[in-house]
């Protein structure tokens, strides 16, 4: 499924933290897309849950050889020790700006809380040519932990205006930096590219063309999002 000798580059943040990229990850991504296509009525609905999107569940053996990857080129660059969970599933974002959410307007973490000493990684890999429709952006909070935490409960209850209003900002996916983030970094898309970084960074889709969205698994901005469980490395 993978390439043997993958070829592999880390991003730094300003905040020390690190992303692992993956170029060419798959041996042929191409039969993943067609998985996609041929089960494209059994994507979830866009609007039953946090993702701007319907997804896919990949099936056991897709969970096991992407663990089996992150295992062993990735997890120990990031700081992990142990996989202790695996969830692999195929993404689709399709919401216009307009549609969103709220909590779909702002970066957002992985999981959580954790246990002392446990964590989650995540990747997401790109399955589409277009490098318009864009890759995933970093964030780091600009604030202090009780406005930050004020702020996203407002997200969660507020209506979209009203929420406009607090952000200063007309429904849009999260690209620049704003009173409550600063943005560290972009990891553009490229086909079959694989970013691997700790899920709980925040982070979004670096969407500025939300006009070449698509639901079609062809055409549209079709990933892979993996979420890894993990045991941290002590200290």
């Amino acid at each position: 499924m993978f390439h043997p000798n993958p070829s592999m580059s880390r991003v730094v943040l300003s905040d020390g933290r690190i992303c692992v990229v993956v170029d060419n990850i798959l041996r042929d991504p191409l039969q993943l897309i067609a998985h996609a296509v041929a089960r494209r009525a059994d994507f979830s609905p866009d609007d039953s849950h946090y993702y701007p999107g319907p997804e896919l569940l990949l099936d056991p053996g897709a969970h096991l050889a992407f663990e089996a990857f992150f295992s062993q080129y990735i997890r120990g660059r990031l700081g992990g020790r142990r996989t202790r969970s695996t969830l692999c599933r195929m993404s689709l974002v399709t919401r216009e700006p307009a549609r969103l959410e709220p909590f779909q307007r702002i970066p957002h973490v992985d999981g959580g809380p954790f246990q002392p000493g446990e964590g989650n990684f995540a990747m997401v890999l790109y399955l589409f040519k277009d490098e318009r429709m864009g890759g995933t952006s970093f964030f780091r909070p600009r604030v202090g932990a009780a406005a930050l935490s004020n702020m996203m409960t407002h997200a969660q209850h507020m209506d979209s205006a009203a929420f406009s209003a607090l952000i200063d900002r007309a429904p849009a996916y999260p690209t620049e930096n704003n009173a409550y983030f600063e943005k560290m970094a972009t990891v553009p898309a490229a086909f079959n590219r694989a970013v691997f970084y700790d899920g709980t960074i925040y982070h979004s889709g670096d969407i500025r063309h939300p006009e070449l969205l698509s639901p079609d698994p062809e055409q549209g901005r079709l990933t892979v999002n993996a979420f890894f469980g993990v045991r941290l490395n002590a200290g």
